[in-house]
């Protein structure tokens, strides 16, 4: 665990998997569940979202219908819902918190507030703001809760008042005020890679630059897609043309294998459509017409399948009218977005 809170994912799985090992062979049920739902964690730091999601299959196979412990039934429910909105399944992230509310009804409510957040971040992808800042918990629900779950939760705020084309700038800065302190690292990261996009100046993008050169070395991959694709953006908008077409490009490599392959990489908080989007603005800025064409084709081919695979039809208009990157992927260039 210490490894997993320091953003070292690729150390702390082999351990994981020994412990998965150690406990199955021992027949220590309890034990087993916990080191899985433990590698899950680590295979999301890692931006391996698909393999995240067989495990924790895995876990609560084996949890079957004991729910002796529904706290962590709950946590690694509200795990799944995280692991399925990255992956744009948003239906079937819906179903999870509904369980893991169920799951909650007995006792364990201090997980309710990390299971709240889960659902909040599905509604704003959805593109259902009201209802993801309804979904949020109150900020006194989190006085006993560590940071990150904090930092979490104004993060979710920021981006709902972003859609709403309000004032975000408290929202962010009581995110980085939450983990200033430490905390898990991929959090940290996460929110230093959503205000630095905010920001949008020099500094702005070398912090980018940094987080994202320290998660591919820690093997934080997901991150460091996340901070290419924000790289580029801004490089493109500040007129550094070498490094946006650098970044860009390495952005672009990560993307393009198969989605569906166990080994593809998610991008950290931000989902594929929105990594496409920001790779169409920065060819947009370099006047890379084709490559710009193609990214947007790629990223409206992906928002057309998570639509017809994972989105009720209640929920369409507004996930396509009411996520502002949506809305701007499915325009075209120049066309200003509502």
């Amino acid at each position: 665990m210490l490894l997993d809170n320091l953003g070292r994912p690729r150390d702390a799985m082999p351990m994981h998997r020994r412990a998965i090992e150690l406990a199955l062979q021992r027949g220590e049920r309890s034990l087993a569940i916990s080191a899985l739902s433990n590698l899950a964690c680590s295979q999301m730091d890692a931006g391996r979202m698909r393999a995240a999601l067989a495990t924790l299959d895995q876990a609560m196979s084996i949890a079957g219908s004991h729910d002796d412990d529904s706290g962590l039934l709950a946590s690694m429910l509200a795990t799944r819902c995280n692991v399925l909105r990255e992956l744009g399944a948003f239906d079937l992230a819906l179903r999870a918190v509904e369980r893991a509310c169920s799951a909650l009804a007995g006792g364990a409510a201090s997980y309710l507030p990390i299971v709240e957040i889960a659902q909040a971040q599905v509604w704003l992808q959805l593109g259902q703001n009201g209802r993801a800042q309804q979904a949020l918990p109150q900020e006194a629900a989190l006085a006993d809760l560590p940071g990150w779950v904090a930092a979490r939760r104004w993060l979710v705020l920021a981006r709902c008042r972003a859609a709403l084309h309000q004032r975000v700038g408290e929202a962010l800065a009581r995110a980085v005020e939450a983990v200033a302190e430490g905390g898990v690292q991929v959090i940290r990261d996460v929110v230093g890679l959503h205000a630095a996009a905010a920001g949008g100046t020099l500094d702005d993008l070398d912090a980018l630059l940094a987080i994202g050169a320290q998660a591919r070395d820690d093997g934080r991959d997901g991150v460091a897609l996340t901070a290419a694709c924000f790289g580029a953006r801004l490089a493109g908008s500040v007129g550094l043309r070498q490094l946006a077409l650098l970044q860009a490009r390495q952005a672009a490599a990560v993307l393009g294998p198969e989605p569906g392959s166990a080994d593809a990489v998610t991008p950290a908080d931000i989902g594929e459509p929105e990594a496409w989007w920001c790779l169409a603005l920065a060819y947009d800025a370099l006047g890379h017409a084709a490559d710009a064409a193609q990214a947007r084709e790629r990223g409206r081919a992906c928002l057309a399948r998570i639509e017809h695979e994972h989105v009720a039809a209640e929920f369409r208009d507004s996930f396509r009218r009411r996520n502002p990157v949506h809305w701007a992927l499915l325009q075209e260039p120049g066309v200003p977005s509502a």
